[in-house]
């Protein structure tokens, strides 16, 4: 019995020491579970996390730089990168926020999807992410359609989504130029080039954003860019119509919003 309670007292001292170093114990988690380390001297501010952010599709390096941010540890304690076929039944709970990059997704993806937003999970989508399933049917004209901003054509088989590209600035829409979504962005002084997708806004959905361009004549033309949908007693659902790496402030404030 002595030796057991020296051995738990020297196990107890190792834990103290090593979080007193700054050094976090991670569980492995599946599939890819990464936590993101936060030191005891980190000083960088709460927005208002921590969000478990589950990202179905990959992590490019214009993301994994928005994640690694100061403001990004801040708001995401951590995060699940789940690549085609990796999301299951129940794979997603515990994740407040999906971020949907994948083009192609599975019926059990979509089924998952549309089941933790209608039990409050926010949702991101970025372009034409889960716009294509296994069998063409898109999955944004099935029930996972009730709850997001954007919708696909009037079929409800494949349509390809029509991309083009827009030089202008990114604004709030008139009347949102407060809105917590611009909150830390600042329009450059530099003309920026965006590749959009056309979609079609949804039943319910607002623009909150959309890109000013100039044309030769002087008229103003305005794309859309941000939509977003406040579902009553479900997860809001954000949409991107351009990749949102490029407004790095807006992006954690979008994962911020939808909590």
């Amino acid at each position: 019995m002595f030796k057991l309670l020296v051995l738990t007292a020297v196990v107890s001292l190792v834990i103290i020491l090593l979080v007193l170093a700054g050094i976090t114990l991670n569980v492995e988690m599946t599939p890819e579970q990464v936590t993101i380390q936060k030191s005891v001297e980190e000083t960088a501010p709460v927005i208002s996390g921590p969000v478990n952010l589950a990202i179905i599709g990959d992590v490019d390096s214009d993301l994994n730089s928005v994640i690694l941010s100061e403001n990004g540890k801040a708001l995401i304690a951590s995060y699940g990168v789940f690549k085609k076929g990796d999301v299951r039944t129940g794979s997603l709970d515990g994740f407040q926020v999906i971020y949907l990059a994948r083009n192609e997704i599975t019926r059990t993806a979509r089924t998952e999807i549309t089941r933790r937003v209608a039990a409050g999970a926010g949702l991101i989508i970025v372009q034409d992410g889960g716009y294509t399933e296994d069998d063409e049917l898109v999955p944004w004209n099935t029930e996972l359609g009730n709850y997001i901003p954007v919708k696909a054509s009037v079929s409800v088989y494949l349509d390809p989504i029509s991309t083009y590209q827009v030089n202008g600035n990114l604004v709030p829409s008139p009347g949102l130029q407060q809105s917590k979504l611009f909150e830390g962005y600042t329009v450059p002084q530099e003309v920026d080039t965006w590749t959009l997708y056309e979609v079609i806004p949804n039943s319910g959905s607002e623009e909150t954003g959309f890109i000013e361009q100039t044309s030769e004549s002087g008229a103003i033309i305005e794309h859309t860019a941000i939509l977003v949908k406040y579902n009553h007693l479900a997860g809001t659902v954000l949409y991107f119509a351009y990749k949102p790496t490029q407004t790095p402030a807006i992006l954690l404030n979008a994962i911020d919003m939808v909590i």
